[in-house]
């Protein structure tokens, strides 16, 4: 009876947990959705983020690994990538004297959870780098080695710092930013940012976006087993608002007078195009 009575109240639990407990706690707590949205926790172990071009197996000609200080207690891990064509210099400190080659400059502003040194995220920094390009790759504050919390704000200020520290060494480089999914929104309410205080860009690329994190959420798989809770939008869309995490691309584009490239893959599943089409 024993064993019968386990095999009856684990699943009720368990389903108690996940979809009772937990949407409770997030209303309760609604600071609960800064990881939930960012998943910042979500990387691999063990990494050493100091040399990019023995991580994986993307064979990165050139990389170079150097924080930036953003505010008080925040810390922000950046990669410079040559363009591929570029010889490496002989000592770190000389990456920066590249920078006036006017070859482009990409900051890459990557989506939630994991790091730069994901291997899509790295495949990507190569092609660019292929094309004659510098790269710049950021961690957003509290992901891989960076350190803070995120938030909207403090990510978009994350990437702001970036800009500002590429413009005063770049001379007549153009500057591109490109975000990708969750980073698409960080990048378009920094160009938005950028347009409303004249700053030129040569162009903003924006990878599988979305038009506000509220509809994306809504159509994100990881959302799909919440949303036929009477209680979903109230713990889970409801509470990021809250706490101010809203990523309103659709608002924030209409401000932006930079020249814009929209990538978008019609079977992208975790992104759906028509969310593309929104922003």
């Amino acid at each position: 009876m024993d064993f019968l009575w386990y095999l009856c109240a684990a699943p009720v639990t368990f389903f108690f947990g996940i979809f009772v407990v937990l949407p409770v706690f997030v209303i309760i707590n609604p600071r609960l959705q800064t990881s939930i949205v960012f998943l910042q926790f979500v990387k691999a172990p063990f990494v050493d983020y100091s040399k990019p071009k023995k991580l994986g197996n993307k064979n990165l000609k050139s990389g170079r690994c150097f924080h930036l200080n953003v505010a008080k207690d925040v810390k922000i891990g950046v990669w410079h990538i040559l363009p591929e064509c570029v010889p490496e210099p002989e000592h770190e400190e000389d990456y920066v004297h590249t920078l006036k080659d006017e070859k482009p400059i990409f900051i890459y502003l990557h989506g939630t959870a994991a790091t730069r040194a994901h291997t899509p995220r790295m495949n990507m920094l190569k092609r660019l780098s292929a094309m004659d390009n510098h790269v710049f790759s950021i961690d957003y504050r509290g992901f891989a080695d960076s350190s803070g919390i995120p938030t909207e704000e403090g990510v978009v200020e994350d990437a702001l710092c970036m800009y500002k520290w590429v413009k005063a060494r770049c001379g007549n480089s153009p500057i591109i930013i490109w975000g990708h999914s969750l980073g698409s929104g960080v990048a378009t309410l920094l160009v938005r940012q950028l347009c409303d205080t004249s700053q030129k860009l040569a162009g903003l690329v924006l990878e599988s976006p979305f038009n506000n994190l509220r509809e994306a959420a809504c159509k994100h798989p990881l959302s799909k087993p919440f949303r036929f809770l009477p209680w979903f939008e109230r713990a889970f869309l409801d509470t990021a608002a809250q706490v101010n995490i809203n990523f309103e691309s659709d608002k924030h584009i209409t401000h932006v007078t930079t020249p814009i490239m929209i990538v978008h893959s019609k079977d992208d599943n975790d992104v759906p195009i028509d969310l593309g089409r929104k922003s």
